[in-house]
């Protein structure tokens, strides 16, 4: 499994390539968030 520090990098590397002042980069970015905070979740309960 992906440590999840390495995970978040990459997740901020990709966040980095959105662009936030179109809705469709603001989505993509709260949908990366939600995502961060399930695996999270499932990483403390696994």
């Amino acid at each position: 499994m992906v440590g999840s520090s390495e995970w978040d990098n990459r997740m901020m590397d990709s966040l980095k390539n959105f662009d936030l002042s179109s809705p469709g980069g603001q989505a993509a970015v709260w949908l990366v968030c939600e995502s961060l905070k399930l695996i999270r979740t499932w990483d403390f309960h696994g």
